[in-house]
């Protein structure tokens, strides 16, 4: 696992690059206006479906389909396999939320068992600041000198939120609303 960490850390910069791309290429549409936004919690998210805003920003943009789960299958060099993937911006690049399905739930618990060991033997700028629980869920929180990071399993899905340090706990809640 050692070996594949500076692999799966050079993935992990070339997604943030494509990601910010993609967003400077989407980031010129408008963004949806606040009244599209949902009067409360939205459940049982589909596939590709993600929330209009994040801790009160709205959503920027979005990318699903091939293009997004070619870029998480690339992030995750534990071959696991994905059935979808959806990427999307919030604010002016305040929050960036990724979303990785597998076929089945205990496929999602070793991605998430993976994501976990490859940060904590690694020379990662994310610092591991634990885990909690929330929500009867466990939630690993991350730290890097830009962001804080948290990542959680839903299901068979795996999500993982980049943001600010205090937008972190809104953004947190909120994605337990919408992915219970």
């Amino acid at each position: 696992m050692k070996k594949n960490l500076p692999i799966l850390l050079l993935v992990l910069g070339l997604l943030l690059v494509v990601g910010a791309g993609v967003y400077a290429f989407l980031g010129s549409f408008p963004a949806p206006a606040a009244s599209s936004a949902p009067s409360g919690p939205v459940v049982a998210a589909a596939p590709g479906e993600v929330p209009q805003t994040m801790a009160d920003l709205p959503l920027a943009s979005s990318q699903a389909g091939l293009a997004a789960l070619d870029s998480l299958q690339q992030l995750h060099q534990e071959q696991i396999p994905l059935v979808s993937g959806v990427m999307a911006v919030y604010g002016d690049k305040n929050a960036t939320l990724w979303v990785a399905e597998t076929a089945s739930e205990a496929e999602a618990l070793k991605l998430v068992q993976a994501m976990e060991t490859a940060i904590a033997n690694g020379s990662s700028p994310l610092k591991p600041v634990g885990v909690f629980q929330f929500r009867k869920r466990d939630v690993y929180y991350l730290e890097s000198p830009t962001s804080t990071d948290f990542y959680m399993q839903s299901g068979k899905k795996v999500l993982w939120v980049s943001t600010t340090s205090e937008l972190a706990e809104k953004a947190m809640t909120e994605m337990l609303d919408f992915y219970p």
